[in-house]
């Protein structure tokens, strides 16, 4: 690592300090897993945790200013649900009520659950899907998380006879690719099955799903049968998914910690990580994100190379380009977008593992995201500006049932600095409900955070139309080696 002279007066004895620090590294000893080989200063390194304690504190300053205190109000609302927690059931508040070509809720909750939707259209702003030729290429996966979940989830939430929720867990050896359940005195029912092609469907395909639905709902309606008698010609089960759909969605998180899939440590511990995200990661995020006031902000799931790594590796040299053999750029599990002008932007990755983490994943997550952040600051300042110290891509590692909140900022000089701002842990069931707060306050610090970056963004970014940046320089992402 070079560090140059500092451009701020602030910045002085934070520099002499670090480069009296940097003595105790040996550059041999760095490889392409450590941050100070990479031009980034993390929190956890060495060159911070040896500096004086004024120094310390000049450092982390901005990572303090993103930072905020709990509210007495969001602290009430989270024992509230805590509370209510376990009451969340069938209600007997509509009874008796039959298919008769009737609204089953009055005007208003139907144009509230309307305005959810409207006001959520930012989805369709996601780049894998905006062009026929984009949505060829993504896997049913992707159209499942992305379109097919979100739109049913803003379908079913706050029903009035009480909370059900969705499985993607694709449990049991029939797999349907989502379940809708409900739970009455601890046995679950299955209410759903969908089964969901590719965007572009085949005839074959579709027949096969076709098929392995009508199958699923008679199984779903004997397994009913044996336990009580719904009215004939009334109770029904079913949902097929197939070729594109043009609806606009929403997200509702109520019921998602009744999922059967999540309810014991033993469950937890057999589902895959795409589970974890779909149900879980991805839904929390939507969440803290929905009706942003700087705008639509859009996730993508696809797993589709970062634009920020591909230009990086693009513009690296002969050498690491023989090195690397494809320029095809790293694949987070979640990247938060924003568009401008017709450009995507990359402002949040996501590393997730399943709910069972291994230590070597864990390890290796924490790596791949501040090189991600690393790849994505960089993209944005070769297009403007964003004010320093300030503007920060945010990384958030899952790792098991902890996650972890990160930003990388760049300093007055230019340099780049890691932080750990935030870490809490998922409240899985109702006998941890101390993790239900910590973990509210870590996503309302992210979409604050999201506000603030989005904001300074279009700002610079309207700055660089009349004045465009001098002197861009390529991401000093070193060059991981090649999987043997």
């Amino acid at each position: 690592m070079k560090l140059g002279a500092p451009l701020a007066d602030n910045d002085t004895s934070l520099y002499d300090g670090f480069k009296i620090n940097l003595n105790s590294i040996d550059p041999s000893e760095l490889t392409w897993r450590d941050p100070e080989a990479n031009m980034i200063i993390a929190d956890d390194s060495v060159l911070v945790k040896n500096l004086g304690p004024r120094q310390k504190q000049f450092f982390l300053k901005p990572r303090e200013n993103m930072k905020y205190a709990s509210l007495s109000s969001i602290s009430s609302k989270c024992n509230e649900f805590i509370n209510d927690f376990n009451s969340i059931g069938f209600s007997d508040t509509i009874r008796n009520i039959v298919h008769n070509k009737e609204w089953k809720e009055n005007e208003s909750k139907l144009l509230e659950c309307t305005d959810r939707i409207l006001n959520t259209m930012g989805i369709w702003n996601n780049p894998a899907f905006a062009t026929s030729e984009m949505r060829s290429t993504q896997s049913e996966g992707t159209y499942v998380t992305d379109i097919i979940v979100p739109l049913l989830r803003a379908s079913l939430e706050d029903l009035p006879s009480g909370a059900i929720f969705l499985s993607t867990a694709e449990r049991q050896r029939k797999k349907p690719d989502v379940m809708v359940m409900t739970k009455y005195r601890g046995k679950v029912f299955e209410l759903t099955y969908v089964e969901s092609s590719r965007v572009i469907c085949t005839k074959s395909k579709k027949d096969d799903d076709s098929v392995k639905l009508w199958r699923e709902t008679l199984d779903g309606i004997s397994f009913v049968g044996n336990a009580c008698r719904p009215a004939s010609n009334q109770f029904v089960l079913s949902v097929n998914f197939v070729d594109e759909i043009n609806i606009l969605i929403s997200f509702c998180s109520r019921g998602i910690w009744n999922n059967p899939a999540f309810a014991t440590s033993e469950m937890r511990s057999t589902q895959s990580e795409g589970t974890y995200v779909t149900d879980i990661i991805v839904p929390l995020l939507r969440a803290s994100l929905e009706d942003l006031p700087s705008g639509a902000i859009f996730l993508s799931t696809a797993e589709r190379q970062s634009i920020a790594s591909k230009t990086r590796r693009s513009s690296s040299s002969n050498e690491e380009r023989s090195i690397q053999k494809n320029l095809i750029g790293k694949k987070p599990d979640v990247m938060v977008m924003t568009k401008y002008r017709g450009k995507v932007f990359e402002l949040t990755y996501v590393e997730s593992s399943r709910v069972i983490c291994t230590k070597s994943k864990k390890d290796d997550d924490s790596v791949k995201l501040w090189r991600e952040t690393l790849d994505g600051i960089s993209f944005v300042g070769n297009a403007c500006r964003p004010a320093s110290n300030q503007f920060g891509i945010v990384g958030i590692q899952v790792g098991g049932e902890k996650l972890f909140l990160n930003v990388l900022i760049k300093d007055a000089s230019g340099i780049s600095r890691y932080f750990h701002l935030d870490q809490a842990e998922m409240p899985f069931a109702k006998n941890t409900p101390w993790r239900v707060e910590p973990l509210v306050h870590l996503l309302l610090i992210f979409r604050n955070t999201m506000i603030v970056n989005q904001n300074l963004l279009m700002q610079a970014l309207k700055q660089a139309d009349a004045r465009p940046p001098r002197n861009t320089q390529q991401s000093p992402t070193v060059t991981s080696p090649l999987r043997t």
